[in-house]
């Protein structure tokens, strides 16, 4: 990447952040005018942690994992993005206590819940889920979800310049969209009408797909073909 390219990817990795933090816990951390704060340092510093473990072979294996700087370096980054998450999720969990009937019942508050919001109202074999647990789901949530969407809107901004018939027709849904004035922000309704859009995302998941494989380890014995497999 050249460093025009690699700006351009930094901003829409931090546009994502923000995107998934307000839609999965409800609070914005202002990732793209705050880059230096504690939380988008750590995230990012976790993200390079990985990278690395992935390239460096002594790292990879955690009963000696201990004995390079990285470990201290994540352990510490992630204790201080579980302390920010439980802040959040105990400050929501007191604000769903305080709220009233009709607020609950607002559809247009229905609307817009956060994914966190969700998790504290659901249960789990009639039990509420844990403070840990919903801690666990919020933080695979952002993790997964910010890199993902960055990686699937570089991609699609991609295929847009390298088809400009496709580029206009979808330029041209949003202008009669915002026609009347540019500049407002797009509601919930505006993000359902775009259909021309929302074919253009499908299409650039299909042809660069974010999550290309992933793996599942069984808890039992199964049996394929004559051969047993475990784990």
């Amino acid at each position: 990447m050249q460093g025009k390219d690699i700006n351009i990817y930094r901003y829409i990795t931090l546009y994502s952040l923000d995107v998934i933090c307000e839609s999965s816990m409800g609070v914005s951390i202002n990732a793209q005018e705050i880059e230096d704060s504690e939380y988008v340092k750590n995230v990012k510093l976790l993200c390079k942690i990985v990278a690395e473990r992935q390239n460096r072979l002594r790292e990879r294996f955690d009963l000696i994992y201990w004995l390079f700087p990285n470990y201290y370096r994540e352990k510490r980054a992630v204790r201080q993005i579980h302390n920010f998450t439980y802040s959040v999720i105990d400050s929501r969990r007191k604000l769903l206590d305080e709220s009233s009937p009709q607020q609950e019942n607002d559809p247009e508050i229905k609307k817009r819940v956060a994914f966190l919001d969700m998790l504290l109202q659901s249960t789990v074999d009639g039990r509420p889920l844990t403070r840990e647990e919903i801690r666990e789901e919020v933080d695979t949530f952002m993790f997964e979800g910010h890199d993902t969407t960055g990686s699937a809107m570089s991609f699609a901004l991609f295929l847009l310049a390298s088809h400009p018939d496709v580029q206009n027709q979808a330029l041209e849904e949003q202008k009669c969209m915002f026609a009347d004035d540019i500049l407002r922000p797009a509601t919930y309704d505006d993000l359902q009408n775009m259909k021309y859009l929302e074919c253009v995302i499908k299409e650039t998941l299909r042809l660069y797909p974010s999550v290309p494989f992933f793996a599942r380890k069984t808890d039992k014995e199964v049996e394929f073909k004559g051969i047993s497999l475990m784990g």
